[in-house]
């Protein structure tokens, strides 16, 4: 079975149609400002976090130096940035 751009927006429109999400998909202008607000806040509303999230992991051990890191799915890189400026390799 060959997966075509068409059959994939098909069947994507139907299960739109059957999410818990309703017709919340419609209002798609609402949610973008919704994150788009989130996403400003987002640098202020995490300053302090990551410092000790990674000053965590190398009490524990976890980051060792020379340690490979993989930043994936965790935001807008905000470890990967502050672990590269560590001198981590990425």
């Amino acid at each position: 079975m060959y997966y075509t751009h068409d059959r994939c927006k098909a069947a994507w429109d139907e299960e739109k149609n059957d999410s818990y999400l309703g017709d919340s998909y419609s209002k798609i202008d609402e949610w973008g400002d919704y994150w788009s607000y989130l996403a400003a806040k987002y640098p202020d509303g995490t300053k302090g976090y990551q410092k000790k999230i990674i000053d965590l992991l190398e009490n524990e051990k976890v980051l060792q130096p020379g340690i490979t890191v993989m930043d994936i799915g965790c935001g807008p890189g905000t470890y990967g940035l502050n672990l590269s400026r560590e001198g981590r390799v990425l």
